[in-house]
């Protein structure tokens, strides 16, 4: 009988240090669970940030875009004025050009003048 209690404490032991290694697996498993957890927390912080970063980008390249579009636009409208204000010089230029023709005629043969 003493045997056999011996034994039974034996198995006893044994199934105990079986189940302290196994609690010690399993806390083992739970750390690295946690530590991956907290890996992934921290790369879905990093995702987000990198997100932010881009929509951040976007936004000053779509207003960059904007500037460039109206600076574009201004730019345009001033080439188109100085056109105009260039083609308006040009015509009074051969205006003034035709006066000063007509009125060397005038100079050159003042009968001619009279008779008109």
């Amino acid at each position: 009988a003493k045997k056999a209690i011996e034994k039974e404490l034996e198995d006893t032991r044994l199934l105990k240090a079986q189940v302290d290694g196994e609690k010690q697996r399993l806390k083992a498993a739970v750390e690295a669970v946690e530590k991956e957890l907290g890996d992934v927390r921290l790369a879905q912080a990093q995702a987000e940030a990198e997100k932010r970063d881009v929509i951040n980008a976007k936004e000053n390249l779509e207003k960059q875009l904007q500037q460039f579009l109206q600076a574009k636009d201004a730019a345009e409208k001033e080439t188109r004025e100085a056109e105009a204000a260039k083609n308006i010089a040009a015509k009074e230029q051969a205006d003034a050009e035709e006066a000063r023709g007509l009125l060397q005629e005038e100079t050159e043969d003042p009968g001619d003048a009279t008779l008109s």
